[in-house]
């Protein structure tokens, strides 16, 4: 694409003075890809309505999870370690929401949302494998941390907002050099962030 119109930011477009002159750059200008730093993607922020969406989502689904585990572990006095862990993320997406609710106002920054991006590209995607995950299944070695990473889950945000707003139209590329190289768990979180409904 020799003629396309690239903006390429570079780290210091990100400081708290050129922040807005880049974010401006970006709803005034007709580029054809934006390209950002690994490192400078959290920097573009989803709006709490769209976080708190997700934690609503995510907190729906960790309370049946827990539910299911209680009903199949029955009258036994002592809960397994893993409701346990299930109960503090749940009471960790619980806080969450509650810090989201509470937020008053915000800097003049345009949100994630609101810059016009239709697409990802996420080059490198290995380093976002460690996104949030619920299960049933115990005693399954290797899984990894159950409550992942705020990296991955700030991708996460960013990838179901392009789902939810341009259906599959929204193009999505996921490319990396290194294959799948701990669990299984990693495909599924490649078809979470890609295809999830």
């Amino acid at each position: 694409y020799p003629n396309a119109n690239i903006l390429a930011a570079k780290p210091s477009d990100f400081t708290k003075d050129n922040r807005q002159k880049l974010f401006s750059k970006v709803l005034t200008g007709d580029y054809d890809a934006v390209v950002l730093g690994h490192s400078s993607l959290k920097k573009v922020g989803t709006s709490p309505k769209v976080e708190g969406d997700i934690l609503r989502e995510m907190l729906g689904e960790i309370v049946s999870t827990i539910k299911e585990m209680k009903d199949a572990e029955g009258n036994r006095k002592r809960g397994s370690r893993q409701v346990a862990q299930m109960e503090r993320t749940k009471d960790n997406i619980e806080a969450k929401i509650a810090r989201l609710a509470n937020i008053s106002g915000r800097d003049a920054v345009a949100m994630f949302e609101e810059l016009g991006f239709d697409g990802l590209m996420v080059d490198e995607a290995h380093e976002f494998k460690n996104l949030f995950y619920t299960t049933q299944m115990q005693n399954v070695a290797g899984l990894g941390n159950p409550t992942g990473s705020a990296k991955a889950f700030d991708l996460y945000l960013k990838t179901r907002f392009l789902r939810n707003q341009f259906g599959g139209k929204a193009p999505m590329v996921f490319a990396t050099g290194t294959p799948v190289s701990n669990t299984m768990s990693e495909i599924y979180t490649v078809f979470r962030y890609l295809a999830q409904r």
